[in-house]
């Protein structure tokens, strides 16, 4: 026994020198925890390197790789999970086991359970976790920090059976390919620490830039290793922009139920696309190359309309779907319910998102704008009060509706203005997104209600002015409206009157009426008497002239009795 141990001591004192050439030696890294050690955590008298985790002869069997500390803290970890992990990893054996004698957050650094090592460790942190890019302050003992880790003693084959599942945003590669050449699985073709991981050779430690004790010379070399997840983003595919690939966004050790991010939900993307204090600190790092100048968003999400994705946290999984929400569940919303990060199914947009300049039905690689806002904005049954199914007043079955699905009906618009002609298609984004002249896309948020480019007044009683109505006169003259070209009576109703447009119509469509009229009865706004209302006479009148229509009913207290006028 003694010969075949000191047989295989001499095999590894051979090979473990080669295995860190070049790569930064262990007596160079943080795992040197001797007196000559060069990271903050070291002993204060004992000279040699190995000992601290290897034992050269013991009268017991310890674990392979002749390991010294036995095999970390007997705990309950709480080990990663998501909805579209196949495969539930439970509780950490193999070289993962043995890494958490030191890393599992909760212990102190080792000490040797064969025979002692003299002296004791000093430096911040001795006494926590040498884990971690700080040690942690405080953690739960029953539970290691393992929920926010890449998961470990994984069968990779079990683990291959997600890339099935359409809600995958990468795949698994049939085999695996190491980038250093040597074994990613262990004997049982189970991911550990030391897929990703080698303790005796630390990259990183000669100023590369990887994280500690890396496996590859880049980020992006040990995920791909693995990981078959082709980013088709304009920009996040672009390493000038993003140098560390997949590690631009992606860390091994992250937050709690988020996909291995260094921070939570939105958060995880405004340390690009927030406050300039975070850009540059993503240059410093390294995270953003040169050319990167990622738009910011952050603070879109203060203005007072907006999607609300500060107001939940936790509730998103990427398997949900919004439609079969039930009518008391609440509603919810992230970044990445809208946006594709790895750029699926259209290239370095929101999914679906089409420019507005395009005007076109269907966007690149894939579906138009509207079948995404109609995931939340449709058939839901927890639709918010006051709101109507999004799919039902744009379908192009409807008397009349705005051509977000198809071509509008109505002949003539003389109100239309350049560069809008009939027969265009336009986009949701085309009225929503943020006010003024922020040159932002997409509905993020807006100072207006109903997240608005332009203010839009809906209550009766205001006097008419370009700014009242800046949402309807973007598109459509202002002149032409209080022309009465397009009907005799609009400024009657509107200067006069003070009628808001929102009293006659409805911005999205009319199952019934030509021209978006839809009567407002929301006692809110106006005082249009929902009782009295026979609405817009088409065709089932005698006499009807195609070209006009008649309406009954009471409005402001006044009696409408077929009164007719232009559509």
């Amino acid at each position: 026994m003694r010969r075949d141990r000191r047989a295989l001591l001499l095999a590894l004192a051979a090979v473990l020198p080669l295995l860190g050439m070049g790569r930064g030696r262990i007596e160079e890294s943080r795992h040197n925890l001797s007196v000559t050690g060069p990271g903050e955590v070291h002993s204060d008298s004992e000279d040699r390197v190995c000992v601290f985790c290897h034992i050269a002869h013991t009268d017991e069997e310890a674990p392979a790789p002749l390991w010294s500390a036995g095999q970390g803290a007997e705990l309950a970890y709480e080990p990663y999970a998501s909805s579209t992990l196949a495969t539930r990893p439970g509780q950490p054996d193999g070289s993962s086991r043995l890494c958490l004698s030191c890393h599992d957050g909760t212990i102190a650094a080792p000490t040797d359970r064969y025979r002692p090592v003299p002296g004791s460790l000093r430096g911040a942190g001795a006494s926590r976790s040498l884990g971690r890019a700080a040690p942690a302050p405080s953690l739960e003992v029953s539970t290691g920090p393992l929920d926010g880790t890449h998961p470990v003693s994984i069968p990779y084959d079990q683990a291959l059976r997600r890339n099935t599942d359409r809600h995958v945003r990468t795949r698994l590669r049939a085999q695996v390919a190491a980038p250093d050449r040597r074994p990613l699985l262990d004997d049982r073709r189970e991911v550990q620490c030391t897929s990703c991981h080698d303790p005796h050779a630390d990259p990183a430690a000669l100023g590369e830039d990887v994280p500690p004790f890396w496996r590859g010379d880049s980020f992006q070399e040990v995920c791909a290793a693995c990981h078959d997840a082709p980013l088709r983003a304009r920009d996040h595919a672009d390493t000038a922009e993003l140098p560390r690939g997949c590690g631009s966004c992606h860390v091994g050790h992250g937050v709690k139920g988020q996909p291995l991010l260094p921070a939570g939900e939105e958060e995880a993307c405004y340390r690009c696309h927030g406050p300039d204090r975070e850009v540059q600190a993503r240059r410093e790092e390294g995270v953003l190359g040169p050319r990167a100048e990622p738009v910011r968003m952050d603070d879109l999400f203060d203005r007072p309309y907006r999607h609300p994705v500060d107001e939940t946290w936790g509730e998103h999984d990427p398997t949900e779907d919004p439609l079969s929400w039930g009518a008391g569940q609440r509603r919810h919303v992230e970044c990445v319910d809208c946006h594709e990060i790895h750029g699926e199914p259209v290239s370095g947009a929101p999914k679906g998102w089409v420019p507005p300049a395009i005007r076109a039905r269907v966007g690149e690689n894939g579906e138009p704008e509207y079948e995404l806002c109609y995931r939340c904005h449709s058939s839901n049954a927890n639709l918010p009060f006051g709101q109507r199914d999004k799919a039902q007043d744009f379908n192009p079955a409807n008397a009349s509706y705005h051509p977000i699905e198809a071509p509008a009906k109505a002949a003539d618009v003389p109100s239309l203005m350049t560069p809008w002609v009939h027969g265009d298609l336009m986009t949701c984004s085309d009225c929503h997104g943020p006010d003024g002249d922020d040159p932002r896309e997409g509905p993020h948020g807006s100072r207006n209600p109903w997240i608005l480019k332009g203010f839009y007044v809906v209550t009766d009683g205001t006097t008419e002015s370009q700014r009242v109505y800046e949402a309807c006169y973007d598109c459509h003259s202002r002149s032409s409206i209080l022309g009465d070209e397009s009907f005799p009576y609009h400024s009657l109703h509107v200067l006069e009157g003070r009628v808001s447009c929102y009293g006659c119509h409805d911005a999205h469509g009319s199952a019934d009426y030509p021209g978006l009229i839809r009567f407002d009865l929301d006692p809110r706004y106006g005082l249009v008497e929902a009782a009295t209302v026979k609405g817009w006479y088409r065709g089932d009148n005698p006499g009807y002239d195609p070209e006009r229509g008649t309406c009954t009913l009471s409005c402001h207290g006044v009696e409408h009795v077929d009164a007719g006028g232009r559509r």
